[in-house]
């Protein structure tokens, strides 16, 4: 399953290939995961969103064919990564809300890769931020996760509100949640949570972030 479209992709394959003749981008373009068990729509499906690949960049094997890239994303989610363990800190986060993650969907917002191997810088995003939000924003159209949990912490924390703003998403006032966690809903009762990356978290916070999650969904 494709959850962008061709214009979108094409949108990104452009802003990556100026990103990359600028000096500071592979070349390639992410491309989100679709688990084979994943149903959008359904109350029990999940979104995960991270920042960027980071160090898991040369591993997923980005390029700049849609179906290959995401073929490749999909079996770095269900395969490949838990023989890199470099990004463990997002998986276990994922694998708490379903350990064969199947059942999830896996994207992150910055979809263009820094050579660094590394978020990329605020300069940088703003050279792609556009490309990636739009297809971002196709992505919680098409997929309609029951919760998108945002594991981005403040970077791109601004660009985030504004894709779901205008896709309709607002406080969700009547959803507690604990420090550190935000809550936006739309009317079609879909979530979105806002939180930090794992990485460095402490044991309680996957407890919190698996208890919004199922506890919004199913």
């Amino acid at each position: 399953m494709s959850p962008i479209s061709l214009k979108a992709w094409n949108g990104l394959v452009k802003a990556g290939r100026a990103a990359t003749a600028n000096g500071w981008a592979a070349d390639g373009v992410f491309s989100g995961a679709v688990g084979p068990e994943y149903r959008p729509g359904d109350l029990s499906s999940i979104l995960c969103v991270g920042q960027s690949l980071g160090p898991a960049g040369p591993h997923v094997r980005i390029n700049y064919h849609q179906l290959t890239s995401a073929e490749n994303s999909l079996s770095w989610m269900l395969k490949r990564e838990r023989s890199h363990p470099g990004s463990r800190a997002f998986w276990k986060l994922a694998d708490r809300l379903d350990r064969s993650r199947h059942s999830l969907a896996w994207t992150n917002v910055c979809k263009i890769e820094p050579t660094s191997a590394e978020t990329p810088m605020d300069g940088e995003w703003r050279q792609v931020a556009s490309a990636c939000c739009a297809a971002l924003a196709e992505e919680l159209v098409s997929l309609r996760p029951q919760v998108a949990l945002f594991v981005t912490g403040s970077k791109f924390k601004n660009d985030i509100l504004g894709v779901l703003s205008g896709l309709g998403y607002g406080p969700a006032e009547k959803v507690q949640t604990p420090d550190g966690f935000m809550c936006l809903g739309h009317s079609a009762g879909r979530f979105a949570i806002l939180t930090r990356h794992p990485t460095r978290a402490a044991s309680e916070y996957f407890d919190q972030a698996e208890l919004i999650c199922h506890s919004l969904g199913h």
